[in-house]
């Protein structure tokens, strides 16, 4: 950040993925679902994931984009968040309204 403070990004995607499948082995082998459950439904679970990573990318568009306004008092607020133009539409919403670090 411009005023000298460094944000922290916690790398949580390789203990999630080990817990989500001790998840499910444990799931199965107390009989709540069938071991084969997560092949049975992967189209259900991927479509799942493509709509709930659209949903929360409009959210983040939406919130941190159009309404940069409402962040203006935040302590991590930068001078280049927001949508400024509808033309840039694309690069904002595929690149991060909220500039990546």
């Amino acid at each position: 950040l411009k005023s000298g403070r460094k944000l922290l990004y916690p790398m949580n995607g390789l203990p999630c993925f080990f817990l989500s499948n001790l998840g499910v082995v444990m799931a199965s082998y107390f009989g709540i679902i069938k071991p084969y459950y997560v092949f049975l439904n992967m189209g259900a679970l991927l479509t799942e994931a493509v709509i709930t990573s659209y949903v929360m990318a409009i959210w983040l568009y939406v919130d941190f984009g159009l309404l940069w306004k409402r962040h203006v008092g935040d302590e991590e607020f930068e001078e280049d968040w927001g949508v400024f133009s509808l033309k840039d539409f694309w690069n904002d919403f595929f690149m991060g309204v909220v500039r990546n670090p």
